[in-house]
């Protein structure tokens, strides 16, 4: 199988830097700060239920 794909030469002749793009690239980036967030309770989460676990 033979994929083609054309790599367009730098700087791109058209804006991506539009209004939409800009507010989905800041709601992405609250988004990921949060699961960042999140992300970081796991090992603790962790600990308490083994603790809780073996506790006797």
């Amino acid at each position: 199988m033979e994929h083609s794909y054309h790599i367009p030469h730098l700087p791109l002749p058209f804006d991506i830097e539009t209004k939409a793009v800009m507010k989905q690239l800041i709601s992405a980036n609250r988004k990921l700060a949060e699961l960042r967030g999140v992300a970081q309770t796991i090992p603790n989460l962790m600990n308490q239920y083994k603790s809780a676990l073996y506790k006797d």
